[in-house]
């Protein structure tokens, strides 16, 4: 009787340490499936387990320097921020200096600009005077000539200078001339044809210089 009891207790602390066996196993795989942990962890877990202590465990002198790296961090974050901000304020310094050199060279431009619109119009007058001057000159021998020939020659020649529409060149010819002289050549218009033209060029020997529209040619004599 006694036997078989001490039979049963044996069968029955065997079923229970295969049953904590495989609890174990069961819930060992559940926690490697769940925290996908490896081989080094679970060796790492196992050593923990049997000595109580962590080959990974920070001391405090190990986490008042990893407090000081990451103020060191923010640190140099502020340091960057700032040297950015100085680098924005220096191309803008920069921009704004090359803008005022552009601005000064536009004015510079500028006022070489006028000086040469300047000179221009002054060469423009000189031109024009020296034009001038040499028109009244041809026109100053053209008069002598014409007071050197016959009246009739005289007339000839000036009624070919209204054929081309030289008005009033003939008129300031004729203006210019002494008055015998004028007075020969115009009595030289004798045919319908002449008087008409004699009539028309002393209209216009009447008339202000600047009323003459009947236009000029502008050629040189």
């Amino acid at each position: 009787m006694v036997g078989k009891i001490l039979r049963t207790v044996g069968a029955l602390a065997l079923w229970f340490c295969v049953g904590t066996i495989i609890s174990q196993v069961l819930i060992l795989s559940y926690l490697v499936w769940k925290w996908q942990i490896d081989l080094p962890r679970l060796g790492e877990i196992i050593r923990v387990a049997r000595t109580g202590e962590s080959s990974t465990k920070g001391t405090p002198a190990d986490e008042t320097l990893e407090l000081l790296n990451e103020e060191l961090a923010y640190e140099d974050f502020l340091a960057r921020r700032a040297q950015r901000a100085r680098d924005l304020e220096l191309k803008e310094l920069q921009l704004l200096a090359a803008e005022e050199a552009v601005r000064a060279e536009l004015n510079k431009l500028m006022a070489e600009k006028a000086q040469l619109v300047q000179a221009q119009q002054e060469f423009d007058k000189r031109v024009a005077q020296a034009q001038h001057q040499a028109k009244l000159a041809a026109r100053e021998t053209l008069r002598g000539i014409l007071e050197s020939l016959r009246p009739d020659q005289a007339k000839a020649q000036l009624q070919a200078m209204t054929n081309r529409g030289q008005w009033d060149e003939a008129v300031a010819l004729l203006t210019e001339m002494p008055a015998s002289r004028r007075s020969r050549i115009l009595s030289e218009f004798k045919s319908p044809q002449d008087q008409a033209v004699l009539g028309e060029l002393l209209r216009r020997i009447g008339q202000p210089q600047e009323d003459h529209n009947a236009g000029t040619s502008g050629e040189a004599f």
